[in-house]
């Protein structure tokens, strides 16, 4: 087994520190870098080339769901566990459609960084018991998850959440203002709310934004 090359993504400094700990000596892991917040996060990335990526959505400098569709975008080799200290149908459907190779809650006990580094490296996506039952309740009972939202939607409701109108949506992304209304359009439905005031206040209270 060749060496698993890590990248660990989190600006709480005492949580990469135990990370590391657990990871520093397994045979054929080694930790290339830690990132306290988005840049530092994309420099490490772009200039280490990791295996795989540990990232906390919570992450200062950008939101977490764009970062994590930049890197998986970007960097095709960086695979990325996703780790969160809470649980939503949208930030999980989201970061499941879009390709990681995990999705773990923080408190979780049973959480093993090498056993995941391991795992993922042999060509496994990992899920923790909680993410798992919120997976299969939604399989169950259909939309239950909601649909995933794309990069460039996450884009305009957090424009829209900073309070942009969709001609400086449009100026800022560099796309017509026809093009924002269907974006708009588009995440309302998947969001379940009637305005944009209202998808403001889910994108907040979901973490989107």
């Amino acid at each position: 087994m060749s060496t698993v090359r890590i990248a660990l993504i989190d600006d709480h400094r005492m949580i990469r520190q135990g990370m590391r700990s657990m990871l520093d000596g397994a045979m054929n892991i080694e930790v290339v870098g830690e990132a306290a917040n988005a840049d530092e996060a994309l420099e490490l990335i772009s200039t280490e080339r990791p295996n795989l990526a540990f990232l906390d959505l919570q992450i200062p400098g950008a939101n977490g769901l764009e970062l994590l569709l930049t890197i998986l975008q970007k960097h095709a080799e960086t695979k990325v566990v996703v780790l969160s200290a809470y649980l939503n149908p949208v930030l999980l459907r989201t970061s499941v459609s879009a390709g990681v190779s995990g999705y773990l809650l923080k408190d979780t006990e049973t959480f093993s960084p090498v056993d995941v580094a391991r795992r993922v490296a042999a060509g496994e996506r990992v899920f923790d018991a909680p993410v798992i039952g919120m997976m299969s309740q939604a399989f169950v009972h259909g939309e239950e998850m909601g649909d995933p939202l794309t990069f460039r939607e996450l884009q305009v409701l957090k424009l829209m959440g900073e309070g942009y109108a969709n001609t400086e949506i449009a100026s800022e992304l560099g796309i017509s203002s026809n093009t924002v209304k269907t974006y708009v359009k588009s995440l309302m439905q998947k969001l379940g709310v009637r305005n944009r005031t209202e998808a403001a206040v889910k994108g907040f209270s979901l973490k989107l934004i």
